[in-house]
């Protein structure tokens, strides 16, 4: 073969494998792009993170066992069979969207119809707090997208995604259940607030019925002593009663507002219509003190706020920045000095989460030894005086050249003082039992979820 004849071969075989190569390269794009589309398809379909790495384990030893077919072929072959070759691409990713082209499509279909689905509702009828909080944690909006962030976080978890770096991982193998928790931990709290705000509410107005009940039976006694000669002093204590009762309906009917509110915050958040009959059950009774000690209580909340964690996260990616940085860059240029200022500013931010998730968990502690001891003096004070509307037993005393009395003030003022500290007791109990629940929460992960 002359020299020419060479040089032509050459340059016609460098041309073929330049297109082979330039077609593998083509279909392993293609299928790597298949790879992804799959991985993220599973991740906001709610497919668990082990099934979407199978998914993807299982794609990837297909592609590579394609890669190596085309790559063992001459070049001529590789230009011949170009065409094949996406072809064979465009079939490994409609395999991995589910072996069926079709299967794309139905996949969408199926998440258009989950978008689409009506929120979760609790209905009508009668709850414990107990229920109350279930339902929140397990079946409400909230819990779908608690459970949908934690799907997301366990993914991360496992390294699926674009943006997987090895501290991110390995930071979410440990953070997502803390995230959950701390999530769940919110939900719980919205149902303790919603379900104390309706007791108080409904007790509320029983305590203001009760009243105008107290003040209805006092206005029919003085009534009942018309026509005798204390005339002028019955008509004097029958105004007053009748006053007082004009402005305990008056705050009966405020009660009873704040109470439809309660139930209207309730049904809102339950994913109810409006006006749905529904309501909370149950004594309102005083929870137990928590017995820890502050020293204790701050121990437990330092080793398990998320606070704490994420920012410790914060501190270990400027640290590990500055790291590389110092590979590239010489220690005095402007990327390593400001990156190393962002370290000791992340530094700083650590410290001040644990001195304010310290102090925050001392300060809720001794406030509800406060409210405690509040709450202890309203009960004895209760004991002493009973908690019932004294009888309306209206009595005149006077005559024969005496002025007449009576013992309506004493009556009043009696009961006066049994509806106030009955009616601060029930207030106090419903914020104590919400703030022990809270404090509950701060000495664990707390509510506050970390950015992963």
């Amino acid at each position: 073969m002359k020299k020419r004849d060479r040089v032509i071969v050459a340059v016609i075989l460098a041309a073929a494998l330049i297109v082979g190569l330039t077609l593998v390269r083509r279909a392993l794009d293609l299928s790597a792009q298949a790879q992804a589309d799959l991985l993220a398809s599973a991740q906001f379909n709610g497919v668990g993170a082990a099934s979407a790495e199978e998914a993807a384990d299982q794609f990837g030893g297909e592609n590579s066992d394609a890669g190596e077919d085309q790559t063992a072929q001459p070049g001529g072959d590789a230009a011949g069979d170009g065409g094949q070759s996406e072809d064979e691409a465009e079939d490994g990713a409609g395999a991995a969207e589910g072996t069926d082209p079709s299967a794309g499509s139905a996949q969408t279909g199926q998440t258009a119809a989950d978008m689409t689905a009506p929120a979760p509702s609790a209905g009508a009828g009668e709850m414990t707090l107990a229920a109350l909080t279930q339902w929140m944690q397990d079946e409400s909006s909230g819990a779908l997208s608690a459970d949908s962030m934690l799907q997301a976080e366990e993914a991360l978890a496992a390294g699926a995604g674009t943006a997987d770096d090895a501290l991110r991982r390995t930071f979410a193998q440990t953070q997502a259940e803390q995230n959950d928790t701390a999530r769940r931990s919110q939900l719980a709290e919205e149902a303790a607030s919603l379900g104390l705000a309706y007791l108080r509410g409904r007790d509320l107005a029983a305590l203001g019925e009760e009243s105008v009940a107290f003040y209805e039976a006092l206005a029919a006694a003085i009534t009942a002593q018309a026509g005798t000669e204390a005339a002028a002093q019955i008509q004097a204590d029958l105004q007053t009663v009748e006053e007082t009762l004009a402005a305990e309906k008056l705050s009966l009917e405020a009660a009873q507002a704040d109470l439809q509110a309660a139930r209207d915050d309730l049904n809102a958040a339950l994913g109810n219509p409006y006006g749905t009959d529904i309501a909370v059950t149950g004594v309102l009774e005083k929870e137990a003190l928590p017995s820890l000690t502050g020293d204790a209580a701050a121990a437990q909340a330092l080793a398990a706020r998320n606070e704490i964690k994420g920012a410790a996260y914060e501190a270990e990616r400027a640290r590990q920045t500055l790291t590389q940085l110092r590979y590239a860059y010489a220690p005095d240029s402007p990327e390593v000095l400001a990156q190393q200022a962002a370290l000791q500013e992340a530094q700083a931010a650590c410290a001040k989460a644990e001195s304010q998730v310290e102090a925050d968990v001392r300060d809720r502690l001794t406030r509800l030894g406060i409210q405690d001891q509040e709450l202890a003096a309203l009960s004895a004070s209760l004991e002493k005086t009973g908690t019932a509307a004294p009888e309306a037993a209206y009595v005149l005393t006077g005559g024969e050249g005496t002025a007449w009395s009576s013992n309506l003030s004493q009556l009043m003022g009696q009961w006066a003082e049994i509806k106030s500290t009955r009616a601060s007791l029930i207030t106090g109990i419903a914020q104590f039992n919400l703030d022990v629940l809270c404090f509950q929460h701060a000495i664990g992960a707390g509510c506050t979820a970390v950015t992963i």
